[in-house]
């Protein structure tokens, strides 16, 4: 699966937001007018989750071919990890110190797992270790990696109205990050239409993860940003695109669902 590749045909405007610690281009595609006061939706920011890409795709191409259902621009960024899928899919060798089924793979290039990496309670996460690792490493220092770098300043740059970020596994909705009263049942409230048109379940902030792109999101900029997992539980890693065909279904137009949201629901 080469998802990021697709985006050449998918039509819109495609460019790259960055590029990976080994020269990878990280892709993205806008579909609807404007620049500025979207949505992005990500996608393959851990590595052997990179089933999560194609669904971005896919998401791209509804858009870019359904325009006048489009009120806001939404961009779409498939694969933040492109080197990490390289080495999940057994395409490029994993960093030297990686011993384990590279199948299994989370991190970057670097052993730096991305979606820990970000300034929002950096190195808070319970699960968080401080060495190069398959997974939940947070890196040296909060934007250390060029993915995450990457993505912060493409965010800065178009300044959304909202973002998702897809991830596997478990048909979850995570939708808030140390938010206040007020502003978490304003995000509560956009999870629950979007967890009633998905059949997932929306789930409040437990404390124990921190770092991550949605929760920069809501802290940095004061949006409303989302977590979504996808494919049932019962899976087990890497989940194949056969896995979740149901979810990529399910999911193909939720960025419409949520502009919806935004244009209609009360802050």
């Amino acid at each position: 699966m080469r998802a990021a590749d697709a985006l050449e045909k998918a039509g819109g405007s495609a460019g790259v937001a960055g590029i990976s610690v080994r020269g990878r281009d990280i892709k993205y595609i806008k579909a609807g007018d404007g620049e500025k006061g979207g949505i992005i939706v990500t996608g393959g920011i851990h590595a052997r989750e990179h089933v999560t890409a194609k669904l971005v795709v896919m998401q791209a191409q509804y858009a870019v071919k359904n325009p006048r259902l489009l009120q806001m621009p939404v961009y779409f960024v498939p694969l933040v990890n492109p080197d990490g899928a390289e080495i999940a899919l057994l395409r490029d060798k994993p960093p030297a110190f990686f011993r384990g089924d590279a199948r299994l793979y989370k991190a970057n290039a670097a052993g730096v797992d991305l979606n820990v990496n970000f300034d929002a309670g950096w190195g808070e996460g319970a699960a968080n270790v401080f060495y190069p690792s398959g997974a939940n490493y947070v890196g040296p220092f909060a934007f250390s990696e060029p993915e995450t770098a990457a993505l912060r300043d493409f965010t800065l740059k178009v300044k959304p109205r909202a973002t998702i970020s897809y991830h596997a596994k478990g048909r979850i909705i995570y939708y808030d990050f140390r938010a206040p009263a007020h502003k978490k049942a304003y995000y509560r409230a956009i999870a629950d239409v979007m967890a009633e048109k998905l059949h997932y379940a929306a789930v409040e902030d437990d404390g124990k993860s921190a770092g991550g792109y949605k929760d920069w999101c809501q802290q940095r900029l004061d949006i409303p940003a989302f977590t979504i997992e996808i494919g049932d539980d019962a899976f087990r890693h890497p989940l194949t695109e056969k896995d979740v065909q149901e979810d990529y279904a399910r999911n193909i137009d939720l960025p419409l669902v949520l502009q919806k949201c935004l244009l209609t629901m009360k802050k």
